[in-house]
């Protein structure tokens, strides 16, 4: 039999049986379905390929890696840019107005501490431990990398829940806020860290790293109001799918042009596309149709990229990440209430609310992989990404949990 044809029956008999695991417990902890597209990745990732080949005695080809890699990285970066639309389509600075004050507090208090707190225990084991195989300029960008991909969060278990059942409640409100302001600011910030990061400069435009950034963010508003002006009456959704995507993919060429990140111009594009755009919503229908396919292409293409070279230091390193990043933020949403006047904003155990994340920090990851050249980039990216992952397994049952006791699930 074609070793092709033999790996995709394998993929396909393990990816239905990975469906029907999951699906068995989905209405229990109300899972995100996702992660069986990032086992299909890990199946198809090197590693795993060679360990299998090994075992089996067969000769079955990595289909991800190895086949056209700079065509794929190229759909990569365009996901990404997609990424970072979607994130600034979200952030409507109308909105603010009904948002409370604590509710603007909590999030900023949980971007700080993330950073100080998770990026400063990073920080701490990169120094102490692996020093001789960094520059100190690279230990501090890349643990500024973990607590920024550490504020990002998501929504999609609370739509999970929402689905489910009547919720209503400050807490629940409070939930859906924050992660649209997280995630705006985690990658703007990841913007100006990738900018430093990423050595491979362009010797053509001769800019140094602010000066990209600052270009780069530029031209993503200057898109942005090409949007508004242009097509700012167009109701049709074809051609507003095919302006977004022409736009997007523009942004991105742009992005790789600059060498700096895609998600940083397509970020203002969708701000200002979000804020300026009168039919707001059909954009925003296409934003959600859109959101799914790419989230799945991203995590088959983030589990092809895990690999495990000791499985001691990667479990290790995933049990110390879970379990401190989750009293992080229990921490975060006890310090937050105790710092706020309004106590009826939220509750003091909001903090549990605060572990659910997705798109976003994946896309975070797999660009820093991306562009990240140094002998931690493998470890950090894999043990960060499936900390994530599970992270996101569990997630929307303790957030039902979290509802149900706060009276919120009715």
């Amino acid at each position: 039999m074609d070793t092709h044809l033999s790996l995709i029956l394998i993929i396909t008999f393990l990816f239905l049986l990975s469906q029907f695991i999951i699906q068995k417990v989905r209405n229990y902890l109300y899972l995100p379905m996702g992660i069986c597209f990032f086992l299909i990745g890990f199946l198809l990732s090197q590693p795993f390929t060679d360990y299998f080949n090994e075992l089996t005695g067969l000769r079955l080809p990595n289909l991800i890696i190895n086949t056209n890699k700079n065509s794929l990285e190229l759909l990569i970066f365009l996901i990404l840019g997609m990424i970072g639309f979607t994130v600034g389509f979200k952030f409507k600075l109308k909105e603010f107005v009904s948002v409370s004050s604590e509710q603007i507090n909590l999030s900023l208090i949980d971007i700080l501490l993330s950073i100080l707190l998770l990026g400063g225990f990073s920080f701490i084991a990169f120094l102490f431990y692996i020093n001789h195989l960094l520059q100190l300029q690279q230990i501090i960008l890349i643990s500024l990398i973990v607590g920024i991909v550490f504020f990002t969060l998501s929504t999609k278990p609370l739509e999970l829940i929402k689905e489910k059942f009547t919720v209503e409640g400050k807490n629940f409100s409070t939930l859906s806020f924050v992660p649209v302001l997280n995630n705006f600011i985690s990658v703007l910030l990841i913007g100006v860290v990738f900018s430093f990061l990423n050595q491979n400069t362009n010797n053509t435009l001769n800019l140094n790293y602010f000066e990209r950034f600052i270009i780069g963010g530029l031209i993503g508003l200057i898109f942005g109001f090409m949007f508004h002006f242009f097509i700012g009456r167009e109701e049709n959704e074809n051609k507003l799918l095919v302006i977004i995507t022409g736009l997007i993919l523009i942004g991105t060429g742009v992005a790789l042009y600059l060498t700096i990140s895609p998600l940083l111009i397509n970020l203002f594009l969708g701000f200002i596309a979000g804020n300026l755009f009168k039919f707001r919503e059909k954009v925003f229908d296409l934003v959600k149709k859109f959101e799914n396919i790419i989230y799945i292409i991203l995590l088959i293409y983030a589990g092809a990229l895990i690999k495990i070279e000791n499985p001691i230091v990667f479990l290790t390193g995933i049990f110390i990440v879970f379990i401190l990043k989750y009293f992080v933020k229990l921490f975060i949403g006890w310090l937050a209430y105790k710092l706020s006047d309004d106590k009826l904003s939220y509750s003091h155990s909001v903090g549990r609310g605060l572990n659910t994340q997705g798109i976003v920090a994946i896309g975070l990851l797999v660009n820093f992989y991306q562009i990240s050249d140094h002998p931690l980039t493998d470890i950090v990216f894999s043990v960060m990404t499936v900390t994530i992952l599970i992270t996101d397994f569990i997630s929307p049952k303790i957030l039902k949990d979290l509802l149900i006791d706060l009276n919120e699930i009715k």
